[in-house]
């Protein structure tokens, strides 16, 4: 049903006068989200953005500042960091076990933070286990909102290697820096897929495709598995 719905949203999206279209993935943690999304993405030649990745990156921060989870200096933390995500031109079959989609090719994507790689220690147990508690602060949510908002529009304007700039001025991040330009996330092309929680409902409300992605409780601990010990 899922991947009839996407091919349909395909065809649609080969008209040539289709712009900003925005494709918002929302489920429960381990449900197939980034996988679905990211697989989506690259049939669609669309940018794509996952955004625990932001939530992440912040918790990343405050563990190497020492700086408890609670703490209002978190959200200045990745308020001033340079955060880039790129797909990679790889791409990995995705397991039927898990998907039940079929066969979905899965490109890698890349996180950058401070120009440091850092997609692999943002999944590290210890991340994991203060990720929900500076996730659910207010202040950090809000600054991550105009992060991701910022990331969408770089993501219209180019598929691959967009970076999103904080701005220590007034503490929220201005725009989105991409080839020595800043892009308007109101005059930009193309689409994006983004996933994550509340995406459909508080990122991005008006999105053009909204999708709500579960998975059994088995399938979530195997993909959870998989993916501490891949």
């Amino acid at each position: 049903m899922l991947g009839q719905r996407l091919w349909q949203t395909r065809s649609r999206l080969c008209r040539p006068f289709v712009r900003n279209f925005t494709i918002a993935i929302d489920g429960p943690a381990a449900s197939g989200k980034s996988s679905t999304a990211r697989a989506v993405a690259h049939e669609l030649g669309f940018g794509y953005i996952d955004s625990g990745s932001i939530y992440r990156c912040a918790t990343l921060l405050a563990l190497r500042q020492q700086t408890k989870d609670d703490s209002p200096e978190v959200a200045d933390l990745i308020t001033n960091a340079h955060l880039e995500i790129n797909i990679l031109p790889n791409t990995r079959q995705a397991p039927q076990r898990v998907t039940g989609m079929g066969r979905l090719c899965v490109p890698d994507v890349q996180v950058l933070m401070n120009g440091e790689d850092v997609s692999r220690e943002i999944r590290s147990p210890e991340v994991n286990r203060h990720v929900a508690k500076i996730a659910s602060d207010g202040q950090v949510r809000k600054v991550v909102l105009d992060i991701q908002r910022s990331l969408a529009a770089a993501a219209k304007a180019k598929s691959t290697g967009f970076q999103a700039k904080g701005t220590a001025a007034n503490g929220i991040p201005s725009g989105v820096v991409m080839d020595g330009r800043e892009a308007e996330a109101d005059s930009v092309p193309g689409g994006v897929v983004m996933d994550g929680r509340d995406i459909g409902t508080t990122v991005f409300p008006q999105a053009e495709l909204k999708i709500y992605l579960d998975a059994s409780a088995m399938a979530r601990a195997i993909r959870r598995w998989d993916e501490l010990n891949s």
